[in-house]
Formats: structure tokens, C-alpha cells, sequence
């Protein structure tokens, strides 16, 4: 008995105190309390972007700053001109009177609108772009309105060309990115309903088929727009670490630029590839505050918590991009053959049996769904032209025909 107390009170005074000290030190030790156990910073050459110095005279957001600054919105008539924008309530006298208002500031657009590339130099008109090209839609619309259907065309076409340089503009904000593309969506929007209406001669509408199709989206640009957004969100892993009491305990900044340079990378890698191509689980970080107490215990016992949730947060809105980029090269395709099947329709009197009747008199080739890398989707029947949409394989025509939620439909309104 008496050896039994001899063994056993050692046994458990090294349970009561020793085992704790050890594994609160190695835990001490994980979190970085007793040395900085980060790694090395990340090699990121290839994420960053040298910007090359533009001439104010070529860059078309010299000019759409100004456009911004000359801008004339009644506030208290903004919910009004967004309904007239869907042809609610048109009101052709509150129109003129907005759009002659506004002559110097759509002077500046349309001086914008002829430069070759746009390059950002600030953020502090942002807020005003959205407005700048719905006042030009507003144009656009008045002007087809009015019967002057070629120059609401025209009009129409520069906005989509304003749009696709904002794209390229290299902004410190991801979000002029989606800037420009809202503007072309709008544009490309705006020339299908016009088409459905117009009487435009056929000789004279089928240039639009190609001029749109210069639109589609730019993958080096938006590699670019990706780079800006890998450059800023590196940035602002050292603008958060000054507000831990203890950074070590939540973050390590060289770690966290590591995982948002791969997410990043891999991000611009999928851009080049077809929808079909891209594999869905492309992120592995994931939010932890949203996976249940356990997920969450293991990472805050990583050291890295606020940095892991910095890059799942992130990687949820970059895997959207390769889709958003289909997408909106199915929207350009979409408006391209709504062009040319009315000039078919106007010169036939009648919708084709398939899209390969439109070459070469409107169209090179049929335009490819960028979701399956096949051609584009037509229902003489139906009357629709239409792609997979997202989240769709190898699937017969009956499949293509039924209606998702996934899929990009373009009505034939005519």
C-alpha cells in the first residue's frame, strides 16, 4: 500500500501540473506567444500589375470624372428615372428637361467614349458612375423614342464600348470591374428590346452584329482587374493587424498572403477555361465562424483565425468570376443574334430553322456558349435563343429546351 502512494502521488502531481504546463505551452507556443512562428512571405510577382502612365487626352476616365463631376441628379426624383429607365411612367417633358441639364456632363461621355483604353486614377467619383450610365440609358431611350432609332444605336453601342474600358481600367477597386460590366449589361439590354421594334434597314443593322461582338469580355483585363484585387486585399492584411491587441493570437499576415495569392492565382488560371473545364471545388478556405463550434475551435487554435477569414470570405466572391465572364459573353452572343435573326426576318419574313442559316450573310460563325463550348442555343418554335447557363454537362437538346433557373434565355420578340 504504502508503494502504491509512493508511485501513485508523483502519477498524479505530474497529471495535476506538469501535463497542463506542457500542453498550455504548446498551445502558447502554436498561437506565437513565445516567438513569431509566421512563414516567409509569398512569392507574388506574377500577381502584381505595373501601371503604365496613360496621357490624359487617351483616357477615357479623365473625361468620365469630369462627366461625374458635371452631372446633374435630382435626388428627389431618382426612384422616378430608374421606372422610366424600365419604361414605367415615361414622361418625355421630365426627360428633355433632364437630359438638357445634363448637355456638358454627356458632352464629357461622349469624349469618353472615343478614347482608346481608360485607365482609373481615383476612387472618389465611385458613387457617381452608376448614375452617369443610367443618364446615358435615359439618352438612349429618348432617342428611339423620338423615332431617331440609328443615333439611339449609336448611343447605345458607346456605352457598351464605356463599359468594356471601365472594365480595363485597373481600378484600386475590384468593384469598377463590375462597374463597367453592369453598363455593358444595360447597353446590351437596351439594344435587344430595341431591336424588337426597330425598322432599321437590314443592310444598315447587320454592322451592329460584329461591333457587339468586340465586347466580350477581355480576359487579360480582367486577369488584370484580379491582380488589382489580390494587390489590395495583401495591403489590407497589414491595415488590420494594428487593430489586435495581440496579432499573433489571430492572424498571421505572411500566411494569410500566401493563401490569398493561391486563391487569387487559381482564380485567374480558370479565366482562360471553359465553364465545363473549371473545377467547382477550386476554394478550400472556407468562412469558420459559419462551421460549427468545432470548425471553429480549430481555428482559433491555428493562429490564424481573422486570416482565414479574410481569404474564405474573399474566395467566395472570386469563384463567382469565371462564371460571371461566361456569362457575359452569352449575353454579347444573345444580342449579336437577336441582331442578325431580325435582319433574317425583315429580308425573309421569317425566323430561320437554324442559326447556321445566318452565315455568313450576318454572322462569320454561330456565336459559342461560353458554358459548354458549343454553339449557342436557338428554338425556331419556341422562339428564344438561349445557353446551358451554369452548372450544366452533356445533356440532350430536350434537357437544354426544359427551363432552369441556370439558363440564359433571349426571348424573339419579333
Amino acid at each position: 500500500m504504502k508503494k502504491r502512494c509512493v508511485i501513485g502521488i508523483p502519477l498524479l502531481l505530474f497529471a495535476l501540473f506538469v501535463l497542463p504546463f506542457v500542453a498550455g505551452s504548446i498551445w502558447a507556443y502554436r498561437l506565437g506567444f513565445f516567438e513569431d512562428d509566421d512563414e516567409f512571405p509569398p512569392e507574388d510577382d506574377d500577381l502584381r500589375i505595373a501601371r503604365k502612365e496613360m496621357p490624359d487626352a487617351d483616357n477615357a476616365y479623365y473625361y468620365l470624372k469630369q462627366a461625374c463631376e458635371e452631372l446633374h441628379w435630382p435626388e428627389e426624383d431618382g426612384d422616378r428615372i430608374y421606372k422610366m429607365l424600365d419604361k414605367e411612367n415615361w414622361d418625355r417633358a421630365f426627360v428633355v428637361g433632364l437630359l438638357e441639364k445634363n448637355a456638358t456632363c454627356l458632352v464629357l461621355f461622349d469624349r469618353a467614349a472615343m478614347c482608346p483604353r481608360a485607365q482609373m486614377t481615383s476612387v472618389s467619383d465611385y458613387p457617381a458612375f452608376p448614375r452617369l450610365g443610367t443618364l446615358a440609358s435615359i439618352r438612349i431611350l429618348s432617342l428611339f423614342e423620338r423615332g431617331k432609332e440609328k443615333e439611339a444605336f449609336d448611343e447605345a453601342m458607346k456605352v457598351l464600348k464605356v463599359g468594356h474600358m471601365m472594365e480595363g481600367a485597373q481600378g484600386e477597386l475590384f468593384d469598377f470591374w463590375r462597374l463597367g460590366q453592369a453598363a455593358k449589361r444595360r447597353a446590351a439590354s437596351l439594344l435587344r428590346t430595341m431591336v424588337a421594334e426597330t425598322t432599321i434597314a437590314p443592310e444598315v443593322l447587320q454592322r451592329y452584329v460584329e461591333e457587339v461582338g468586340q465586347y466580350k469580355v477581355n480576359e487579360e483585363w480582367l486577369g488584370d482587374a484580379l491582380r488589382v484585387g489580390y494587390m489590395r486585399a495583401s495591403r489590407s492584411v497589414d491595415f488590420v493587424l494594428p487593430e489586435f491587441p495581440n496579432p499573433r493570437f489571430r492572424i498571421r499576415p505572411n500566411e494569410t498572403k500566401r493563401k490569398f495569392a493561391r486563391a487569387y492565382r487559381r482564380c485567374i488560371e480558370n479565366i482562360s477555361k471553359e465553364y465545363s473545364e473549371i473545377d467547382p471545388v477550386v476554394f478550400e478556405w472556407q468562412d469558420p465562424w459559419g462551421r460549427g463550434k468545432l470548425a471553429l475551435a480549430r481555428a482559433f487554435l491555428s493562429g490564424n483565425i481573422h486570416g482565414d477569414t479574410l481569404v474564405g470570405l474573399s474566395a467566395k466572391l472570386l469563384e463567382k468570376a469565371p462564371v460571371e465572364k461566361c456569362r457575359d459573353n452569352v449575353i454579347i452572343a444573345a444580342t449579336q443574334l437577336l441582331i442578325a435573326l431580325k435582319c433574317h426576318k425583315t429580308v425573309t419574313g421569317q425566323l430561320p430553322r437554324s442559326l447556321d442559316e445566318l452565315v455568313p450573310e450576318y454572322l462569320s460563325e454561330v456565336p459559342v456558349d461560353d458554358f459548354d463550348g458549343k454553339p449557342m442555343k436557338y428554338s425556331q418554335e419556341e422562339r428564344k435563343v438561349f445557353s446551358v447557363g451554369a452548372g450544366t454537362r452533356d445533356y440532350a437538346y430536350a434537357d437544354y429546351a426544359r427551363p432552369t433557373k441556370e439558363n440564359l434565355t433571349f426571348s424573339i420578340d419579333f
